[in-house]
């Protein structure tokens, strides 16, 4: 008996070794759920801001795209011909960027798992291409932009017809918007200083507020009772929105408005100010982007100057509705009130 074990150990086949293996075959056949939640911990475990609005747009994509197909698959069982069947159709009906999105997560959910096991899982995604994307030059026309007011003033629900306004008039990422906060706003400054983990580049921003954007949302406040911290836009928990997809889309079929999605509201807003004549750079800094160049080291837009960016920019999103910034004063106006062009 010791000969036979000495001889399994000489040739690497050790009674330890044997079990390790066995162990690593038994993680590597668990269902795909457990993988997924075993990948989500991980990624939450000591993560800021940016990396918990990350897992929580993965949340979303495993519900609507992966879950349905693969919920009841084991993590070595897929294939090639699985993943390629699954990626195909799910780009017919939700479009190209959408399957890239949800192939990257079962890709990392799969490559994740992988590195917990001493068993090699092959990861099928790598063999199926994903789609080419195509930059988007999508932005509201001066038609379209009258119609997208005038739906978005006649949407029953007063917290998506609010929130819906402030995402056309500043600019901002619809993600950044949903987590917006009452303490962030300087009702002095008229400003909305939004903190470096909320934002894409990681630094802190201080977005001017317009006087639209301002009158909609010391409406609400006024409305709300004065609160001084919480979500502006919250879910019954008080937690941030998850996604504003509905009520976005909703609003976008009223308007008769094709190919529309929330990020183009910042396509469409950095367009119009520069039809404002705002110049380029100050553009660039209403959508919070860092300008990483030389020039861009130097050159810093001052507060004075965004402001009156922003102004000309809310202006310039009102005019093709027959609306003025002062018909915001109060808050959202009535659909009724938009003039003739």
């Amino acid at each position: 008996v010791a000969k036979g074990k000495v001889g399994r150990a000489s040739t690497g086949d050790s009674p330890a070794e044997a079990r390790r293996s066995e162990k690593a075959k038994k993680l590597a056949q668990v269902p795909l759920p457990e993988a997924w939640e075993a990948y989500k911990a991980h990624r939450l475990a000591h993560a800021d801001e940016r990396r918990k609005r990350a897992v929580r747009f993965e949340e979303w994509t495993w519900g609507k795209h992966v879950q349905k197909t693969f919920a009841d698959r084991i993590v070595d069982s897929l294939t090639r011909a699985d993943v390629a069947r699954w990626f195909v159709d799910l780009t017919a009906k939700s479009g190209p960027v959408a399957a890239n999105r949800a192939r990257a997560l079962l890709s990392g959910i799969l490559t994740f798992w992988a590195g917990q096991v001493d068993v090699g899982i092959l990861n099928p995604c790598r063999e199926v291409r994903p789609n080419r994307e195509k930059s988007r030059e999508r932005y509201l026309s001066a038609g379209e932009l009258r119609a997208w007011w005038r739906a978005v003033l006649t949407t029953p629900e007063e917290d998506s017809r609010e929130l819906l306004a402030i995402l056309t008039l500043t600019a901002a990422r619809q993600g950044t918007l949903r987590a917006m906060c009452w303490e962030e706003l300087d009702w002095q400054a008229k400003s909305w200083r939004i903190p470096g983990e909320k934002m894409k580049a990681g630094r802190e921003c201080v977005l001017p507020l317009n006087a639209p954007a301002f009158g909609v949302l010391q409406a609400r406040w006024e409305r709300l009772r004065r609160p001084d911290k919480g979500c502006i836009f919250p879910l019954p928990d008080g937690q941030p929105r998850r996604e504003l997809r509905e009520p976005f889309n909703d609003t976008r079929d009223e308007a008769g408005i094709s190919d529309f999605t929330p990020h183009d509201c910042r396509r469409t807003a950095a367009t119009a100010a520069a039809e404002a004549g705002v110049d380029s750079a100050i553009v660039a800094a209403l959508l919070g982007h860092v300008d990483k160049t030389v020039l861009g080291r130097y050159r810093k837009v001052t507060p004075s100057a965004a402001a009156t960016a922003s102004e000309r920019m809310a202006a310039a999103l009102l005019k093709p509705a027959g609306l003025e910034p002062g018909d915001f004063a109060k808050g959202l106006p009535a659909a009724e009130l938009m003039r003739q062009e």
